[in-house]
């Protein structure tokens, strides 16, 4: 589902399995609500949850 709708505007990866399984979805930024409404249009509200690490996006680190 998850693939599904993300198409080309990010990557998942299943976590776990059985009943406790979860994804991890890393999605471009403009599209974080368009994923989050459609994942909780089929799983319940609620069941997606957004966790941003960090203020600024992929950066490369020097030395």
């Amino acid at each position: 589902m998850s693939e599904h709708i993300l198409q080309n505007h990010g990557v998942c990866r299943v976590h776990g399995g059985g009943f406790a399984g979860t994804i991890q979805a890393f999605v471009e930024n403009d599209f974080v609500q368009t994923y989050k409404e459609q994942i909780e249009n089929v799983f319940g509200e609620g069941s997606c949850h957004v966790l941003k690490v960090r203020k600024y996006g992929g950066c490369k680190v020097i030395d």
